[in-house]
């Protein structure tokens, strides 16, 4: 990953939703903190806006909440061909 945040910036995007899965898997403070980090290079140097961090909120609240919801299969596949 370190070499491909050279050529494109999109990587630290990538970052940002591993780390947030990681977090949501078991909160800690260090995964807290690189999901932070990922947000600042993603809001401040890559896009120039800070609306990546909207998303804050979602994602400490997220470890916190359980929703079981029923697997379905081929929902993308026809929610992508229905629009």
């Amino acid at each position: 990953m370190a070499g491909g945040c050279i050529v494109e910036g999109n990587w630290f995007a990538v970052a940002v939703c591993m780390t947030a899965y990681r977090y949501y898997q078991s909160p800690t403070v260090l995964r807290l903190s690189s999901l932070m980090a990922s947000l600042v290079v993603l809001g401040m140097f890559i896009n120039a806006n800070q609306w990546a961090f909207t998303v804050l909120p979602v994602i400490l609240i997220a470890p916190h909440v359980r929703i079981s919801l029923k697997r379905q299969r081929h929902f993308f596949y026809r929610l992508y061909s229905a629009h």
